[in-house]
């Protein structure tokens, strides 16, 4: 999910207005005459939600917005899931499955409107997509293959501009699964969770997922900035982002499997550069 700072963004955001919204039954068809608020992708405006059904977006009160499934998003997709939802501009970036959880995936672009820019298949079940800072080519961060490939930012091709892999030096593979691009200054960087294989438990021996920062300055050489934690592993962890809150910025993760029972949040201070 995209979610909401605290304070909303002043960054200008498309405005178009959608004119067909679910009703709020999940068995009812599209209205076909409902009007809907304009859609905001927006940080501050929406919580933008993909599952199995489709793509949700819900306001500062939770309720429902704007609702799609995955077959009128991106064409048909019976068989896809939600994974990565990335604002991109005024659309979004989305990553998503098509034949199960451990093979063939996509990634798309959206519009302001909420119809389909472009959508590029043939990725081994990918979990985002995020700009790369330099030349705007697409990050998809490919868990199968425990992998980052960056394509051409217009969709025109799945072929690889550069990869981030096994052959680069510090790269710790162990299925990333979701990514966070951000700027320090003049630094752009990214910011990965890695799922980890094994039981993911906290204290189980076998509990090795973490977070890692890259340095994106140089794009034909990403560099790791450090690893979190740099002793100990995190149960399964998904989803960081970092958002500034009362001053001080913030690392946030999910743990999927956090507990025996069902999963946790993870925080931490980013005030030094460092987690």
């Amino acid at each position: 999910p995209v979610l909401g700072d605290s304070t909303p963004m002043a960054s200008t955001v498309h405005t178009a207005t959608a004119t067909a919204a679910h009703t709020g039954d999940a068995s009812a068809a599209h209205t076909g005459d409902a009007t809907v608020p304009p859609l905001r992708f927006d940080e501050g405006a929406a919580l933008v939600v993909p599952d199995g059904d489709g793509l949700t977006l819900l306001d500062r009160d939770g309720a429902e917005v704007w609702a799609r499934t995955w077959s009128e998003l991106v064409g048909p997709c019976d068989t896809c899931g939600g994974e990565g939802a990335t604002l991109d501009g005024d659309g979004l970036l989305l990553a998503f499955p098509t034949e199960g959880v451990t093979t063939g995936g996509a990634v798309a672009r959206l519009r302001g409107d909420g119809a389909l820019d472009w959508r590029v298949d043939g990725f081994g079940f990918p979990h985002d997509g995020v700009r790369a800072p330099s030349d705007a080519a697409v990050i998809v961060v490919e868990t199968a293959g425990s992998r980052l490939r960056w394509i051409a930012g217009d969709g025109s091709s799945d072929e690889p501009l550069r990869v981030l892999d096994g052959g680069v030096p510090g790269w710790p593979g162990s299925l990333p699964n979701g990514a966070e691009r951000f700027d320090d200054g003049w630094v752009p960087y990214l910011l990965l969770s890695h799922r980890g294989i094994g039981d993911p438990r906290p204290g189980a021996a076998q509990a090795n997922g973490f977070l890692t920062l890259w340095d994106l300055s140089d794009p034909a050489a990403p560099a790791l900035v450090w690893r979190f934690p740099a002793v100990g592993g995190l149960g399964a962890p998904h989803g960081a982002v970092v958002r500034w809150v009362e001053c001080r910025r913030w690392l946030v993760w999910a743990h999927s499997d956090g507990l025996a029972r069902g999963g946790t949040v993870g925080l931490a201070w980013l005030d030094d550069g460092t987690a």
